[in-house]
């Protein structure tokens, strides 16, 4: 709980900070200290409209509650006015990020749901893709899943080593163009 006041806090002065400037800050300098409060950060896209997603959502739980102490994990919310329907949703109010502007996607070339990006603190993508290998096909998964791409890029990095998987092909629902 400590270390979400603080991270909210630290974020809450830097924005402000960066509002009070001459406007000289761009969106990228403001999403640049939004980034740098964990040396890694999981983001997810995710939309209660997707099946994919739902499947994932007992996956996604594991894996934010799994993380090493150090590291974030966000869902990012493309869709403002949808609501998420499961049981664990109360405790993400510090893990949704809504990027109605697409801000997020945009930067890390998102665009389906679900898809997961770790990035480092200053932005640099160390991983991008699918969760697993379960949705292989759009409209179609397997029932068992082989091959844990989003865990083993998480425990590879938090061991120093470099993602087995960089790049895996991410299949789900479709993002909608927002430009």
């Amino acid at each position: 709980m400590q270390k979400q006041i603080n991270f909210f806090s630290r974020s809450l002065i830097i924005l402000l900070l960066a509002a009070c400037n001459s406007g000289a800050n761009t969106t990228d300098e403001v999403e640049q200290a939004q980034m740098s409060s964990a040396p890694y950060t999981v983001y997810v896209t995710y939309s209660n409209d997707c099946p994919f997603c739902i499947r994932y959502t007992k996956t996604l739980q594991d894996i934010k509650y799994e993380l090493p102490e150090y590291w974030d994990f966000k869902f990012l919310k493309v869709i403002g006015e949808e609501e998420w329907d499961f049981d664990w949703k109360e405790s993400l109010s510090d893990d949704v990020i809504d990027d109605v502007d697409a801000i997020y996607i945009d930067r890390f070339g998102m665009d389906v749901y679900p898809q997961a990006v770790i990035a480092d603190s200053v932005g640099n993508i160390l991983y991008k893709g699918a969760i697993d290998d379960r949705a292989h096909q759009t409209g179609l998964s397997k029932f068992k899943v082989t091959k844990k791409y989003l865990q083993s890029a998480i425990t590879s990095i938090s061991k120093g080593e470099s993602p087995r998987w960089k790049h895996t092909e991410a299949v789900g629902c479709y993002i909608e163009d927002h430009e």
